[in-house]
């Protein structure tokens, strides 16, 4: 769920400076209902939606994701590659989803494309809307480089969206990225990566407020690599009287370049289900769970969208459940039992 979204009413009207630095960073929601053949432009926020099939979606909420932090570990994908984003996505949920024909045209800001070219410029879409996972390539139907546009035609479904390149695919492949408290002292980092090429390392950041980050470290790379490589970091010079801790990975090419991970956190304090940290990772096609602090083993039960349970695990550290034998769609991970449960929502595909 997002914290701290600017939602404007239906009053409101947003205005920005696309090539200039006149925006707003952060995330940024309105509602609007779409009318066969005409455009709605969801009040100036970046997204313009034509309605062309007699389908009526309802009320269609748009939620625009724009700067470096909201975006930062988000995956793009194009035939089993990972490409660089730009730092502006957005979220648009329908009342209705089926039976969708509509044109979107997304704006995009000169200086948050994240290193990403214009002419290179794409649009990638999850498949199945707030599921996690990765955002899968679509292309573009139209740009419009005088107006920072690009236009996607005849969609037949509403989801989350990306802008990122789709030329050069990343030198680094992570796999998953996971920090645990192994003790009162010592924190413990893993991270693996399905390829590497040309990476001279990661400089490992922390940050107590998920916001400012300073160097703590610095793993060397692989330099280029189509193995599997896996990394183990521990962090002993953390501030002992903080409550959280978030780390991630700045992964650094030969050449300056560079990409950051997700963010790990750890709760230093008695771990509850809503503290335990589950990923699943495509590569790998398996779930990777870390228990952090807690005391003993921890339940997860794996349900389907039904409710019917199809796995009950007793996990302890960091534990990996493979999915291979699961069908592709939306799983429910409950980790805890009663009220210290936690429930997440995660997409194998």
């Amino acid at each position: 769920a997002l914290t701290d979204t600017v939602v404007l009413n239906s009053t409101a009207l947003l205005s920005e400076t696309a090539t200039g630095s006149s925006y707003v960073l952060g995330a940024i929601r309105t509602f609007e209902t779409l009318t066969q053949n005409s455009t709605v432009n969801f009040k100036g926020i970046g997204t313009d939606i034509t309605r062309k099939g007699t389908h009526d979606p309802g009320i269609v909420s748009v939620t625009r994701l724009m700067g470096t932090s909201i975006n930062s570990g988000i995956i793009l994908k194009r035939d089993a590659r990972t490409f660089q984003h730009s730092n502006i996505r957005y979220q648009i949920l329908p009342t209705s989803n089926g039976g969708l024909k509509a044109d979107i045209t997304f704006h995009y800001f000169d200086d948050q494309l994240n290193g990403v070219g214009e002419s290179n410029l794409n649009i990638f879409r999850k498949p199945d809307g707030l599921a996690a996972g990765a955002y899968i390539y679509r292309g573009k139907s139209s740009q419009n480089t005088t107006l920072n546009t690009l236009t996607e035609s005849n969609t037949d479904s509403f989801s989350q969206w990306a802008l990122g390149g789709s030329d050069n695919p990343l030198p680094v492949e992570m796999i998953y990225f996971t920090a645990k408290s192994i003790s009162a002292g010592k924190i413990v980092l893993n991270w693996s990566t399905a390829s590497e090429l040309n990476n001279r390392g990661f400089e490992i950041e922390r940050s107590y407020d998920g916001n400012t980050f300073e160097t703590s470290g610095f793993e060397a790379g692989q330099g280029t690599t189509s193995m599997m490589s896996n990394y183990t970091s521990p962090d002993e010079t953390f501030l002992r009287t903080a409550s959280v801790v978030y780390y991630r990975l700045k992964q650094m090419d030969f050449n300056g370049a560079y990409e950051y991970s997700s963010v790990a956190r750890v709760i230093l304090s008695a771990n509850t289900g809503s503290n335990v940290e589950i990923k699943y990772a495509g590569g790998a096609d398996a779930l990777y769970i870390s228990t952090g602090l807690a005391s003993g083993p921890v339940q997860v039960v794996i349900r389907d969208l039904s409710g019917r349970v199809i796995a009950t695990e007793q996990v302890e550290g960091n534990t990996i459940i493979p999915m291979s034998s699961y069908a592709k769609g939306i799983y429910l991970i409950t980790s805890g039992t009663g009220s210290a449960s936690a429930t997440f929502r995660v997409m194998k595909y």
